[in-house]
């Protein structure tokens, strides 16, 4: 922010002395004594270094925002995608799990598992989401088949 004021200020310099010198003759020509060039030119060629100094500090700035907003995106990214990996290897044990009870026709313990994989449901990918449908109606008939035989008893 200081280079930016201090060439904000050189710029200014310059086109003041720029300005005021305009209508008159040149005083003198050429360089001031000693070889050096004139005033003038060194305030330009200074605000000039200044601006490009200015510059070069502002890219580099952007391009290490630039950087770092790239770096925590990827990482969001990752953190992502292992959390929807780890539900979806949450929803596959629970789906094993639901079939185990089925076999065993432990219907109560289906249902409150399948009850968690519904609260999953629509976060999984399609092919998961219709396979705990499917289990959804094997256990419904399970159920059902299972009902007659108990009530008969």
């Amino acid at each position: 922010m200081k280079k930016q004021s201090v060439l904000v200020l050189a710029i200014g310099a310059t086109l003041g002395l720029a300005a005021c010198g305009q209508g008159e003759e040149p005083k003198h020509t050429g360089a001031e004594p000693g070889g050096a060039p004139p005033a003038e030119q060194t305030l330009s060629e200074k605000a000039a270094e200044l601006a490009k100094e200015a510059t070069q500090a502002t890219s580099e700035k952007v391009e290490a925002a630039a950087t770092a907003a790239s770096e925590a995106a990827g990482a969001a990214m990752e953190k992502g995608e292992a959390l929807a990996q780890a539900q979806v290897d949450k929803a596959k044990e629970l789906i094993q799990q639901v079939k185990d009870y089925i076999a065993d026709s432990d219907f109560d313990l289906a249902e409150a598992t399948m009850e968690q994989l519904r609260k999953l449901k629509d976060s999984l990918p399609q092919a998961l989401q219709d396979e705990i449908a499917k289990l959804e109606a094997m256990l419904k008939g399970q159920q059902e088949a299972d009902a007659p035989a108990s009530s008969g008893n």
